[in-house]
Formats: C-alpha cells, sequence, structure tokens
C-alpha cells in the first residue's frame, strides 16, 4: 500500500530526536547500531528523512557517509514498522545514491542483515575487508568488532 501523505527531504536539528527515538527503537532489538543525539547533531547534514505530512511524524531515515573521493555508505536505515513496505526505505537508498552520484563517487555500500533489499537495488555481496576503508575507521572500534553478524553490500554507482 502506499501512501501519499509522504514526503522526502533533507533532516533538520528539529528532527534529531524523532530520529533518534526511530533508530532507538531498531538498536534496542540489535538491528542497527545505537546512536547518541550528540552523535546525531554532528552527523545531520547526512542525514535525509520521510515524514508523513498529515500527523508530522519521522517514518524513516537514512544517512549518507562519505568515506574518500570513490567511495560512501548508506547507514542508519530505517523504517517504522507501521510504513514497512510501501518502498520508503528504497526511496531513501536511492536519494543516498544520488547525492553520492553528484559528487562523482564511484561506488556505495551498506552493512546490513538485510541482504535481499540491497539485491533487489543491485547491491552485491563483497567480502568486508574489501572495504579497509570502513574497517579502520569503524569497524574497529564497534562494540561488535569480533561478532558481527552483518554483511557487506555494494554498487557501482
Amino acid at each position: 500500500m502506499k501512501n501519499s501523505n509522504i514526503s522526502i527531504r533533507r533532516a533538520r536539528v528539529d528532527d534529531i530526536k524523532a530520529i533518534y527515538l526511530l533508530l532507538k527503537s531498531f538498536s534496542d532489538q540489535k538491528l542497527l547500531l545505537a546512536k547518541t543525539e550528540d552523535q546525531l547533531f554532528r552527523l545531520i547534514r547526512g542525514f535525509r528523512v520521510i515524514e508523513d505530512t498529515k500527523s508530522k511524524e519521522i517514518v524513516a531515515c537514512a544517512h549518507l557517509d562519505i568515506f574518500s573521493e570513490a567511495l560512501a555508505e548508506v547507514k542508519s536505515l530505517a523504517v517504522m514498522q507501521d510504513y514497512q513496505g510501501q518502498g520508503l526505505g528504497a526511496q531513501l537508498v536511492l536519494d543516498c545514491e544520488d547525492e553520492a552520484r553528484g559528487m562523482n563517487i564511484k561506488k556505495i555500500f551498506a552493512l546490513t542483515y538485510q541482504v535481499a533489499f540491497f539485491e533487489k537495488l543491485l547491491y552485491r555481496e563483497v567480502n568486508i575487508k574489501t572495504l579497509p576503508e570502513k574497517v579502520f575507521k569503524e569497524c574497529v572500534i564497534c562494540p561488535f568488532f569480533n561478532e558481527c553478524n552483518e554483511h557487506a553490500l555494494i554498487k557501482d554507482i
């Protein structure tokens, strides 16, 4: 079921509390890494949100993180349970891809448990070791580093 009351836009600082709560609902289930509100203030420029224009509620979000002139990551992709299955996650991923493409970035990746979702968007699974920018910048300091079960998927853009 498509929802005509949704709008995708760049996140604003007044969205931080809603983004925090949305991400927390998934991090509590160990499906995403937790983010503090302080971290979100520092990352807000890379976030995009989907807002239900009727309720004014933030129902989905994603973050684009730039690693190098050739590589970016889709992170913190979350869609409220009641809004899943409407293509909102795909819209956010495609928005991240468009921004990365506009910066002449050549590849975009995601670490995820949702392999089939990203494969439908033409991402292909790779070994995380082929992404040293990610491993040495973030994975080594992650509390789940030695117990990570996420899959790395990448796409040429």
